[in-house]
């Protein structure tokens, strides 16, 4: 029952995904550069270099699995 497409309605996710994605042009410039200008009180707390380092592993973790997509649900999101 679930399995069928045609019955969801995909119109407003596509919309929330456009938007998500827009917005990561605008979000990620920013990261970095609040990450550069606040460098000095990044080094001196180690929780910081934690959180980047969590961040580093999601993002390698990301790259390394975008190829990968046995179901092709990737295929039928971007349909």
């Amino acid at each position: 029952m679930s399995d069928d497409p045609k019955q969801l309605a995909t119109a407003p996710l596509h919309l929330v995904f456009q938007v998500l994605l827009i917005s990561l042009v605008v979000a990620i410039p920013l990261l970095i550069a609040f990450a550069v200008w606040n460098w000095r009180k990044i080094l001196r707390d180690w929780r910081y270099a934690a959180h980047i380092g969590v961040f580093a592993v999601g993002l390698l973790a990301i790259w390394l699995l975008v190829g990968y997509d046995p179901g092709h649900v990737w295929d039928w999101f971007f349909d």
